[in-house]
């Protein structure tokens, strides 16, 4: 039995990245409405709150209705604080899968300039392609969460309405849903919350030549993934490289090392190969259970002690080495032992055997 985390964790990654080409298109005509809905005005939604802030209503301006024409209405009434109609600029988030780092851009008048300003960003600062992780076009903030390994794991949520604040239960309420905590805890491990930026404003009625463009771009030098990673034989290879795994570390492209590694395993065994598992900045652990079935996870042995759920994580696990082999290990076949660690920092590209 292998474990096929990469795999898994790639298809996660292509996931957000598809789903950034499926979001509307249109910008909606919302703005805040503190005071609630004036004359001519109905409460479309709410922010989200959070991080010591209240929720605060959306309105939209659908005609008619002007202060005074109902013979009904309170002469004691508020007066209406005036908003001036606003809609969401177009925003976009971008990544390097080998960096800790994200590129943000909000306030755009397209979807495309959006994404070609994340991009740009991106590429400036890590000098290769990006990829786009996830869009707004509405209301709404792009969440950022970090897992032990440092890998950023992002996702867009446009503004709450009534329907997605009637469906919170009581143990996660709100203001403590946060989709980046979700994605990373459903891939990876030991996910911790970074922060969020939110969607660029613009009047509803803006210039043409005006620019609201906001970017959110890291400052000073990158912090750069290291990378471990396991590959094996997809079919029963010549009997000398029979019961091995391929194991590459040490390097800071990914890409780079994952076709590296590839390479020398299909050479060596003579068909083609796979990467099974992969840590970043951690340890990969091969580990056997009692059926003699050999297994691969990774683990970050010096990450702090986990603590209590609170409302920055969702995710309070222990990334010790003996605690992800608990967790990988199947409990038909327990106890799994650890036969070796290696970590991602040191440079190797070796055979391991499967049952030493």
């Amino acid at each position: 039995m292998i474990v096929n985390v990469f795999n898994r964790v790639s298809a996660a990654l292509f996931a957000v990245l598809l789903l950034s080409w499926t979001l509307p298109q249109a910008a909606q005509a919302q703005y805040p409405c503190g005071n609630g809905p004036g004359p001519g005005e109905v409460v479309v939604g709410q922010t989200g709150g959070g991080a010591g802030h209240a929720p605060i209503l959306l309105c939209q301006y659908v005609g008619g209705g002007e202060s005074g024409d109902n013979p009904n209405e309170s002469p004691f009434r508020a007066p209406t604080k005036h908003y001036e109609p606003q809609k969401a600029g177009f925003m976009a988030a971008a990544y390097h899968i080998d960096t800790s780092s994200v590129w943000m851009s909000a306030g755009h008048k397209t979807m495309e300039a959006a994404k070609q300003r994340a991009l740009a960003g991106c590429k400036a600062g890590t000098g290769a392609e990006c990829y786009v992780a996830d869009t707004l076009s509405e209301f709404g903030l792009i969440y950022v969460a970090e897992d032990a390994m440092g890998l950023l794991w992002i996702k867009a949520m446009t503004t709450l309405d009534d329907t997605t604040q009637k469906n919170a239960t009581a143990s996660r309420t709100v203001v403590d849903w946060n989709p980046s905590i979700e994605l990373c805890s459903r891939n990876a491990f030991g996910c911790k919350f970074l922060g969020y930026t939110q969607t660029g404003r613009m009047p509803l009625n803006d210039n043409p030549d005006a620019q609201y463009v906001s970017d959110s771009f890291p400052n000073g030098p990158l912090t750069w993934n290291r990378w471990a990673l396991v590959a094996r034989p997809e079919k029963t290879p010549i009997a000398a490289w029979q019961n091995k795994s391929w194991l590459s570390s040490g390097q800071q492209k990914s890409a780079a090392a994952r076709a590296e590694l590839l390479a020398r395993c299909q050479a060596d065994g003579g068909v083609p190969c796979a990467i099974i598992a992969f840590a970043a900045n951690g340890v990969l652990v091969q580990f056997v259970d009692a059926q003699g079935k050999v297994g691969w996870t990774s683990a970050v042995p010096n990450a702090a002690k986990p603590k209590r759920k609170t409302k920055k994580s969702l995710v309070s696990d222990d990334t010790s080495v003996a605690a992800r082999i608990a967790r990988a290990c199947p409990s038909a076949a327990a106890p799994c032992r650890v036969v070796a660690t290696y970590d991602a920092g040191t440079s190797r590209l070796d055979v391991v055997a499967d049952v030493p």
